[in-house]
């Protein structure tokens, strides 16, 4: 017999909830990812670079680089399978005459512009974004559901540690209080950079 489930299905957990009678702070938000296959103007070693007065950012992967850039305006929508894309996203961080472009932070990207060969590809998936940009952790109102989701785009480098405290949670090990319960005061907070 089952006496624990966790809901961490990323941006599929708020219906997966709602199922349950849980209602979720969760708004999903598309976000995109254009990969740069291979660019020799990218610094192999430098670090995740970012323009804080509009969050677009990029950072260096094998052989290219990936960039990204929060539209704040990107309404929020239902979960998706396959997030579709705009393809327009890409001359936004590569054009460089575009108020989001990449060569305001790193002049070589206006290089990588003019040469105008570098293969790209574009991805996206949704964010799950809570009103304070903090995760849904722990124990429900549905007695054995707990929660795992609600990261904000930051799932994967919290993922160790959030799924650490939701097993001490089970298993009662850990009676401190939890300032990452669904059912806390979420005030509404400023976006954050990324």
């Amino acid at each position: 017999m089952t006496r624990a489930v966790v809901l961490a299905a990323g941006n599929f957990t708020k219906s997966l909830a709602a199922g349950l009678g849980l209602d979720l702070p969760i708004r999903l938000v598309r976000r995109h990812r254009l990969v740069m296959l291979d660019v020799p103007e990218v610094p192999r070693e430098a670090p995740m670079t970012i323009d804080e007065s509009n969050g677009t950012h990029w950072r260096p992967a094998a052989d290219g680089a990936h960039l990204m850039q929060p539209d704040p305006d990107e309404p929020a929508g239902e979960a998706l399978e396959d997030v579709p894309t705009r393809e327009a996203f890409a001359f936004d961080l590569l054009h460089p005459a575009s108020p989001l472009a990449a060569a305001r932070i790193a002049p070589f990207w206006r290089d990588v512009w003019n040469r105008g060969t570098s293969a790209w590809l574009l991805k996206a998936g949704q964010y799950d974004l809570t009103p304070d940009h903090r995760p849904l952790l722990g124990p429900t109102s549905v007695a054995g559901v707990h929660l795992n989701c609600g990261h904000s785009g930051h799932g994967v480098m919290a993922s160790v540690g959030a799924g650490r405290r939701v097993i001490d949670w089970i298993m009662g090990h850990d009676s401190t209080s939890n300032p990452f319960r669904f059912d806390r005061p979420m005030p509404e907070r400023e976006r954050d950079v990324l």
